[in-house]
């Protein structure tokens, strides 16, 4: 609600009606911020959460299959080891 000056009332209790309807209004705009920003807050959370896990999931993944690799893979051989530096 945008107010020219010049148009105001000169009315007390006029004036004091426009004050609280402003009022009002700038309440309920903050209320409203301030629940976008709990929501917004709670989307992050759950993003980042979901992000999260996964990557959790993606590591432990990973750790098996690594644990697979080395499991698997053979013993290197006794004589070779004085090589490695001249390979």
């Amino acid at each position: 609600m945008e107010l020219d000056p010049a148009s105001l009332p000169d009315d007390v209790e006029a004036l004091r009606a426009i004050v609280l309807a402003q009022r009002a209004e700038l309440t309920g705009q903050r209320d409203l911020i301030a629940r976008l920003r709990l929501q917004l807050a709670r989307l992050r959370r759950m993003q980042f959460g979901r992000s999260s896990e996964r990557l959790s999931r993606e590591a432990n993944q990973l750790e098996l299959a690594l644990e697979e690799l080395v499991a698997d893979a053979p013993a290197p051989a006794v004589g070779l080891s004085r090589f490695h530096g001249h390979l």
